[in-house]
């Protein structure tokens, strides 16, 4: 892996090239907290398994929470050791479903039964550790309009080396990251339609996995697979 070197704003934050890992077992091996169980391999690329996401989103979220997750590409970023890895992950308007970029909620998985929801960063002074940001494509700044959904984005991802975000649990010059996006949607049959409309992330290999949404209702015994 080539570091790119890129300083951002506050000197500790260096642009890194996300390598996607292709075998869940080699990803798994990468992660002391992820079993293989807990990844999918769809397109060639390995992503968290939707229902490891969806169950710890609606954990997050609480009692009663309908929840849509379309998991992004696991990755690797080699950064130099101790640095904060600002990495890219390309993905469209539609998947992320909020018109607002602050309203957006990328789920970090830390493990296989636990997670944080990473905290929005509107302007560049505010990147760090445990951040992401909204970029239109081909900019290099947050942005700070209404999102379009037929627009593509990119979701710029901040982790430290050897931080509590970086899964391989290591200060050794590379981050891990197993992230999704997760979407509120309305309870199925009381007027919604579970927010079936598209949940590609602007990779082909998404679109497979965005076709059968899994709906988890916390507090209730249904489960729903639109």
């Amino acid at each position: 892996m080539t570091i790119v070197i890129s300083a951002m704003p506050g000197g500790d934050i260096i642009t890194a090239n996300p390598q996607y890992f292709s075998n869940g077992d080699e990803a798994a091996a990468r992660m002391p907290d992820i079993s293989t169980g807990d990844l999918e391999a769809v397109g060639g690329m390995v992503f968290i398994n939707r229902t490891t996401a969806e169950i710890i989103a609606g954990n997050l979220l609480g009692a009663n929470s309908y929840v849509e997750v379309t998991p992004l590409p696991v990755f690797e970023a080699a950064i130099q050791s101790g640095k904060t890895a600002a990495a890219k992950i390309p993905v469209n308007g539609t998947s992320l479903g909020v018109n607002n970029p602050s309203d957006i909620l990328l789920l970090k998985v830390i493990s296989s039964n636990n997670g944080e929801f990473l905290r929005y960063a509107a302007a560049e002074a505010d990147y760090d550790d445990g951040k992401f940001t909204l970029l239109a494509k081909g900019s290099e700044t947050p942005y700070t309009g209404n999102i379009n959904p037929g627009a593509e984005y990119d979701l710029m991802i901040f982790i430290r080396d050897g931080g509590r975000f970086d899964l391989d649990k290591a200060v050794n010059g590379a981050v891990i990251d197993p992230t999704a996006i997760v979407r509120r949607v309305q309870q199925p049959g009381n007027g919604g339609d579970g927010g079936s409309g598209g949940c590609n992330a602007g990779w082909g290999f998404l679109a497979f996995i965005g076709t059968v949404p899994l709906i988890r209702a916390y507090g209730k015994a249904a489960r729903l697979a639109i």
